[in-house]
């Protein structure tokens, strides 16, 4: 195992206590709106996306 510097202890100590900032609060929605969105979204075809096999690579 690799023992670490003096400078590089410090530099794992002060990034551990450094505070990260806490992330904005949820906006809740109203339930009408996700089955609106839900009624909607299943009635979209999914892509097809040709698949193509091609070049020189081995793992091809």
């Amino acid at each position: 195992m690799a023992r670490l510097s003096e400078q590089e202890k410090l530099q794992l100590k002060t990034a551990a206590d450094r505070k990260t900032p806490r992330p904005p609060p949820v906006s809740l929605q109203p339930a009408e709106r996700f089955l609106a969105f839900a009624s909607f979204a299943s009635q979209l075809k999914p892509a097809l996306k040709p698949v193509r096999f091609v070049g020189q690579h081995w793992k091809l």
